[in-house]
């Protein structure tokens, strides 16, 4: 059975998604700028139509928004992310390490950042913050990097996750190995306060996570969990009874875009 989507209406748009709406909502909570469906473009050799979710205009980056793995068409994304023949470049384009970061990939939201605690010790060690997909070209290589959501903006730390090359192809021999996962997100383990306001004040919400870090491969499961060395760790379980919380009710259509939701927004794992 296919669940449809429920369209919802939030600042004056009339968002396809459920979804989508909620991102809004963490945009303005963020006092990140948007543009919703700005207008399509053709992409890629084909000139095959797209139509980004949306527009960030002072990080110069383009949103596609899915809520599952298999509704993601990576072919596009990746004919999307081309310089030549994908979507346009903006005057100046988010680079980092050589890495031209091209499309975040923002699936549905979670927890938010969270606090973890050591299960043998019951002492706190850091913050768990989630991590998202940024689509980055380099050099005609296009990569799977991470993106994460500062008080401010949007972070970049890129990877060496090969996906694909201007030729273009997409290499799916190596999908699920160096690469994949593109929705389902992950998380950052930080041993400092995170660098977003909203996030310390959720972190008290919940009843502290509780796990034992161990190194396991890369892509044997959804949503790895990184230190910032690039080091891969185990997600921490919710302890029994953790609660998490409901979504503000998305605003009528005669609401502004820069309002604020009734409601702390949260980043998405």
């Amino acid at each position: 059975m296919v669940i449809q989507p429920i369209e919802t209406r939030y600042a004056g748009h009339h968002f396809r998604s459920r979804l989508e709406a909620r991102w809004a909502v963490l945009f303005d909570a963020l006092n990140i700028r948007w543009e919703y469906e700005p207008q399509g473009y053709r992409v890629g050799p084909d000139r095959r139509p797209y139509l980004p979710d949306f527009w960030l205009p002072k990080e110069g980056l383009w949103v596609e928004v899915k809520g599952a793995e298999d509704q993601l068409d990576v072919e596009l994304l990746v004919h999307a992310a081309l310089l030549d023949t994908g979507l346009p470049r903006p005057d100046s384009p988010y680079v980092i390490n050589e890495h031209e970061t091209r499309i975040l990939v923002l699936g549905p939201l979670g927890r938010g950042v969270t606090r973890v605690m050591d299960k043998a010790t019951k002492q706190h060690v850091g913050y768990m913050q989630p991590l998202h997909t940024a689509v980055t070209i380099r050099k005609g290589d296009i990569f799977q990097s991470h993106a994460y959501f500062t008080s401010t903006s949007v972070a970049v730390e890129t990877t060496e996750a090969l996906m694909g090359s201007d030729a273009p192809d997409v290499y799916w021999d190596t999908r699920g190995t160096a690469w994949g996962n593109l929705v389902g997100g992950g998380a950052l383990l930080l041993d400092d306060d995170p660098d977003i306001p909203v996030a310390e004040r959720t972190a008290t919400l919940y009843p502290p996570a509780v796990s034992t870090a161990r190194a396991v491969p890369t892509h044997d499961r959804p949503g790895p969990v990184r230190s910032r060395s690039g080091h891969i760790l185990q997600s921490p379980s919710p302890r029994p009874g953790a609660r998490r919380p409901s979504w503000p009710t998305p605003a009528s259509s005669s609401s502004r875009r820069t309002s604020q939701p009734s409601r702390p927004a949260y980043c998405s794992g």
